[in-house]
């Protein structure tokens, strides 16, 4: 093996050469974009491109909202609609007499609560319009 006096550095000298390698080198990455532009100066066709985007961004919102208000209002019929499904899938299945059963009591309060809803007819006109 050859070695050399020149390499014979001691560990503290050496600690402290790398520590300075990696320190400016830190320096150096966390400063390399300093003088990149972030922004930009929009012009005026930039400027109406973006007014005329906005309202169509608004109006987007307001039909999401509205999807979302008609999602949580559900009606008799669809509950009832919905558990004659779900009895359905369970009499496909073993075992689920006890389920089964609280379905049906389900299925009359639901049936209860739509006999019991006043029926109004606002205009002559709709009754006919139904035949």
């Amino acid at each position: 093996m050859d070695f050399d006096a020149e390499d014979d550095i001691p560990l503290s000298e050496l600690a402290n050469i790398s520590n300075l390698m990696v320190l400016s080198k830190f320096d150096e990455y966390v400063s390399i974009d300093e003088n990149l532009e972030v922004t930009e100066q929009l012009s005026d066709v930039d400027l109406v491109r973006q007014a005329m985007e906005e309202p169509q961004q608004e109006e987007h919102m307001e039909d999401d909202k509205e999807l979302e208000r008609e999602e949580t209002a559900i009606t008799t019929e669809d509950a009832i609609t919905s558990i004659r499904k779900l009895q359905r899938y369970f009499q496909q299945t073993e075992n689920n007499t006890d389920t089964i059963s609280i379905l049906n009591k389900v299925e009359l309060i639901l049936n209860k609560d739509y006999l019991d809803k006043p029926w109004i007819q606002t205009k002559l006109t709709n009754f006919f319009q139904n035949m």
